[in-house]
């Protein structure tokens, strides 16, 4: 097995003022399990990009990156059909990646353009959709499907193609938490079953301490911390929020530690007392929207994806909803602003609502955020308060994942003269601890004006700020409670505090809950 050897001296887009990537010299064993970590805007995208030879942005560079095998290829100069076939790419966008109409058509397509036979594609499927359980959807439009098991069809087609590494860019950034450690177990088994190594950029570490070998942390666009996740505690990293929760707590708390816990059951085991204070409930106040007994299918023919579905939502709180992937959440924001015809039931609103999607993207019809803000007045506010201040002058399209989705919550917040709903869906989609935690108190401030609610994947960010949770379960709402009892009483939908201090009375359901 070969190895990347690279050795950046200077990276940067064209006619740019500063390199996005800076004295970058390592080497990456291409059957390890490696994670590219830091703030969002550093340069972890651009890395993993400039890692296949289809995907490199159009750059200055000075330096090489080198597939080294017995002839020490450079990555521009391989061989496209070999370039395709043993490094494959899961994007953390899948929408921009899949490109069929039909799932079984998107497995397919790669193994197609490198010339296989048909049985010896229908083999390698048959393979592969067994081993990733998605007979169920094997024949189902791409149209169909949530964005999480759009993520699954992207590393399955990759997959397919028998690859010698994997690059993914947030692969997990849409996946509901049991969807999310399964898609880590299947990375684990394709890791550790095939030899085929993982390079991969992820903001949320926890669950990768134990099985990744190694933790690249880049900060500014050079690196800031190379070596194994024990040692993390160890590292000097500016912004203390990006490490991960072990590794911090300890930083903070047990600085004369060399090592800090990988798993759960350690870092349960280095807790022996924490007092723990019990958060105040908000007290009720009048309610600004109200859905009862909702029906809603997207066809006449289909099956409900709301059914009996009722809910009330509380002037100036943040309301947070979980569920599985396809369970509807998305769903439920869109009904809040449009009349689906096939649509059944009372929806009672008393405020105007702003609502930001899921892709960002979409909101942007401009050249520059500078001529998107142009027209509002308390734009300074918002550029500073996201930290857009060296953005301005950039494409939204150019913007990292982070940055898009602080860049889409500034958009849309300059809309909030008056009383608003904000109808959030993944707002901390993309975002670094760091952010999560900078979003959490902006979104916490803006309940004294306005209402929010929230779909979310992210339960450490809903833990942050939000006052209450419910669980979207076969279309209507099975759980809707105070934030932390909800977090109390689940064993998945939870978080990591909460797990690892459950032996603890109270316990503890934020990283402010375990040092104040």
């Amino acid at each position: 097995m070969g190895r990347y050897r690279i050795d950046i001296d200077s990276l940067s887009y064209i006619n740019a003022k500063q390199p996005v990537l800076h004295d970058i010299h390592i080497t990456l064993p291409i059957d390890s399990f490696v994670v590219i970590a830091g703030k969002s805007g550093c340069g972890k995208t651009t890395l993993l990009r400039m890692l296949k030879k289809q995907l490199r942005p159009k750059m200055d560079v000075k330096g090489t990156i080198i597939w080294e095998n017995q002839t020490k290829t450079l990555i521009e100069e391989m061989n496209d059909l070999e370039s395709a076939a043993s490094i494959g790419y899961v994007s953390q966008q899948p929408d921009l990646q899949l490109v069929s109409d039909q799932v079984w058509h998107e497995l397919a397509f790669g193994l197609e353009n490198l010339g296989m036979k048909s049985e010896d594609i229908h083999q390698q499927l048959a393979e592969v959709v067994s081993f990733l359980g998605l007979e169920d959807i094997y024949h189902t439009p791409i149209s169909h499907l949530s964005g999480g098991q759009k993520q699954i069809v992207q590393l399955a087609a990759v997959l397919a193609m028998k690859p010698k590494v994997i690059l993914l860019d947030e692969p997990t950034s849409q996946l509901d938490p049991i969807a999310k450690q399964r898609f880590y177990d299947l990375l684990i088994r394709i890791h550790k079953e095939f030899d085929i190594g993982i390079i991969m950029v992820e903001h949320q570490l926890e669950s990768l301490l134990d099985v990744c070998e190694r933790i690249i942390y880049l900060e500014e666009g050079t690196i800031a911390y190379d070596g194994k996740p024990n040692y993390l505690c160890k590292g000097h990293i500016t912004y203390d929020a990006l490490l991960p929760y072990p590794a911090r707590y300890i930083q903070q708390m047990y600085p004369e530690e060399k090592e800090n816990p990988v798993t759960e059951k350690q870092m349960r085991q280095m807790i022996k007392m924490v007092n723990i204070a019990s958060s105040k409930i908000k007290e009720d106040t009048n309610t600004v929207l109200r859905c009862e007994h909702v029906y809603l299918r997207y066809q006449k023919d289909s099956p409900d994806v709301l059914r009996d579905f009722s809910i009330e939502v509380k002037e100036h709180e943040i309301l947070c909803l979980f569920g599985g992937n396809g369970s509807g959440k998305t769903t439920f924001l869109k009904m809040l602003g449009s009349k689906y015809a096939n649509k059944f039931g009372k929806v009672d609103i008393k405020k105007r609502l702003l609502y930001l999607p899921q892709d960002p993207r979409i909101l942007f019809v401009k050249d520059s955020l500078k001529e998107e803000y142009a027209m509002f007045s308390n734009r300074d506010t918002w550029i500073k308060c996201f930290d857009l201040e060296k953005l301005l002058l950039m494409h939204p399209y150019d913007l990292s994942g982070g940055e898009l989705q602080r860049a889409a919550l500034a958009l849309l917040l300059m809309h909030c003269d008056d009383e608003c709903i904000l109808l959030l869906d993944e707002p901390s989609k993309g975002l670094d601890m760091y952010y999560r935690e900078q979003l959490a108190k902006i979104l916490k401030t803006l309940t004294e004006k306005h209402t929010i609610i929230m779909v979310s994947h992210d339960v450490e960010f809903a833990a942050l700020c939000a006052d209450r949770c419910g669980f979207l379960f076969d279309g209507t709402i099975t759980a809707l409670k105070p934030v932390r009892s909800f977090m109390m009483d689940n064993n998945f939908y939870t978080t990591y505090w909460r797990r690892c201090t459950r032996h603890l009375t109270p316990c503890a359901i934020t990283y402010e809950d375990m040092i104040s």
